[in-house]
């Protein structure tokens, strides 16, 4: 285990055999989940374009989804860790 690099939670340094269940495991989820906010990003800046939302409002909204989808990979991932 290399605790500076890769997928690292209390979780994942549980065990060598959960270490590298993470290591393998945590890379498609948060691929997955970036492709997935990408798209839910572009819906986005382009319905708040066309109803004239402040930049500043928008950019909150953007770092809101962006961390609600960050939490949820960590989730994602722990969660695949416990079965």
């Amino acid at each position: 285990m290399d605790p500076n690099n890769g997928y690292n939670t209390s979780a994942s340094r549980k065990t060598r055999e959960r270490w590298d269940y993470a290591q393998s495991a945590a890379p498609d989820i948060f691929i997955s989940l970036g492709k997935t906010l990408g798209i839910i990003e572009i819906a986005l800046s382009a319905v708040m374009f066309l109803f004239h939302v402040l930049v500043h409002a928008a950019l909150r909204v953007g770092g809101v989804v962006g961390l609600g989808f960050l939490f949820i990979g960590f989730y994602k991932t722990d969660s695949e860790m416990e079965k």
